[in-house]
C-alpha cells in the first residue's frame, strides 16, 4: 500500500466513523427525548413514531433502534419517509437532525476536496516536496539529528503551504517586494527601538538592502571568520552568543547580534560566537551597508556601543571569575590568550572548501 492510497484510507474511515457514531447518537435521542416526555404524561399519542410503527415504549429493542435509525437516516440526508411526523417535539428533533446533516455534508464536501487537492494546490505541492525531502535524506542515510533539523526548516519556511516565491517576485518592482519585505517584518520593527524610531523612507531603504535566513535549533550563525561582515536582527527565535565557553547573553525577537565588528578588529571579533537556540529566522546587512547607514545617525551608533558595551562587561566578569588575578579582558586579547591561533591563507582556503 503506497503512501497516498493509506492516506485516503484514514480520511475516508475516519469520515465514515464520524457518521456513524453521530447517526448512532440521533437515533438514541429520537426515542429518548420523546420516551422522557410521554413517561411524565403517563401517555403515548397515537401520532407518535413509535405507536405508529406498533412499537413497545416500555423497553428499548434491537426492532425500535433500527426503526428509528431509519427515521433518522432518511432525514439526516434530506430524503423522503413514508410516514408523516405529526407531534411538534418528534418535528423538532428531526429539524435539527436535517439542519447538521446538511451541514455536515458540506463540510465533508469541503474536506474531501482539499484532501484530494482540489481546493489548494498549495498543500499539494508541500506534501509532494515533503515526500521528495524525506525519500532523498532515507536514500542517502542522512543522520537522523540532520533529518530533524531540515524538516523543521522546511516546516518553519513553508508553513504547510508550498508557493513559487521567485517565480512570484520577478513580476513585482523593486518598491513592491521591499513593501513586502518590511510587512513580513513587522514584528521585528515593533520589538527593535532602533528600527521602530526610522522614518519610513528610512526604513525602506535600509531593508532594501537587507536578506532573511532562517537556522535550526543548535545550528551556529556565527563562528570564526564565518559571516562577520554582517550585522543580524532576529525576526523569530532565540539565539545564544558565547565566548570562551561561557554564555554572555540571550537574545530574543527584536534583537540584535554580530555587532562586534562595528567596534573592533575583525580578528578580535572572531572569537565570538552564536548558536540558535531554537528555530531562528533572522534578516541581516552587510556592516558596510551599515557604516554608511550610521555616518548621518549618532542616536544610531549610540544605541549599537550601549549593546556592545553591556555585552562587553558581562564577559569581562565571566573572564574574572574563569582567570585567576582578575586580568582585564582587553589586557588578555592583548597577549593572545583568548584567541585561537591564526591560520595560514592556505589552510583557511581548505577549510571554506570542505565545509
Amino acid at each position: 500500500m503506497n503512501a497516498g492510497f493509506g492516506k485516503t484510507f484514514i480520511f475516508l474511515l475516519e469520515q465514515f466513523t464520524t457518521l456513524l457514531i453521530i447517526l448512532h447518537f440521533y437515533t438514541s435521542m429520537f426515542f429518548a427525548i420523546p420516551y422522557n416526555l410521554y413517561i411524565r404524561n403517563n401517555h403515548v399519542p397515537v401520532d407518535s413514531w413509535i405507536s405508529i410503527r406498533n412499537l413497545t415504549i416500555t423497553e428499548y429493542r434491537l426492532d425500535t433502534y433500527f426503526e428509528g435509525s431509519m427515521i433518522v437516516l432518511s432525514y439526516f440526508f434530506g430524503s423522503y419517509y413514508h410516514d408523516p411526523i405529526k407531534l411538534p417535539i418528534e418535528q423538532l428533533l428531526l429539524f435539527f437532525f436535517t439542519f447538521t446533516g446538511r451541514s455536515f455534508v458540506l463540510v465533508i464536501i469541503g474536506r474531501m476536496l482539499s484532501n484530494f487537492g482540489f481546493s489548494d494546490r498549495a498543500d499539494t505541492e508541500y506534501e509532494n516536496i515533503l515526500i521528495q525531502v524525506n525519500s532523498y535524506m532515507r536514500s542517502y542515510q542522512v543522520p537522523i539529528e540532520i533529518q530533524e533539523q531540515i524538516i523543521e526548516r522546511f516546516e518553519y519556511t513553508y508553513q504547510k503551504k508550498y508557493f513559487n516565491v521567485q517565480q512570484m517576485m520577478t513580476i513585482l518592482t523593486d518598491h513592491l517586494k521591499t513593501e513586502l519585505f518590511l510587512f513580513g517584518a513587522k514584528n521585528l520593527i515593533s520589538n527593535n527601538p532602533f528600527l521602530k524610531s526610522l522614518k519610513p523612507n528610512e526604513l525602506a531603504l535600509l531593508f532594501s538592502h537587507m536578506k532573511s535566513m532562517i537556522f535550526s535549533k543548535h545550528e551556529v550563525i556565527l563562528s570564526g571568520f564565518q559571516a562577520q561582515n554582517n550585522i543580524y536582527f532576529i525576526l523569530s527565535g532565540t539565539v545564544a552568543g558565547y565566548s570562551e565557553g561561557v554564555e554572555v547573553f540571550h537574545a530574543k525577537d527584536g534583537d540584535v547580534f554580530g555587532i562586534a565588528t562595528l567596534y573592533t578588529p575583525l580578528e578580535l571579533a572572531n572569537y565570538w560566537y552564536v548558536v540558535a537556540i531554537e528555530t531562528t529566522e533572522v534578516y541581516f546587512i552587510n556592516k558596510k551597508r551599515m557604516y554608511t547607514f550610521m555616518q548621518d545617525r549618532p542616536d544610531v551608533t549610540k544605541y549599537f556601543l550601549e549593546i556592545f558595551t553591556e555585552r562587553l562587561d558581562k564577559l569581562e566578569q565571566q573572564i574574572r571569575q574563569k582567570y585567576e588575578g582578575g586580568e582585564d579582558i582587553r589586557e588578555l586579547l592583548k597577549k593572545g590568550i583568548l584567541l585561537e591561533k591564526l591560520k595560514n591563507r592556505e589552510n583557511i582556503v581548505l577549510d571554506m572548501e570542505i565545509r
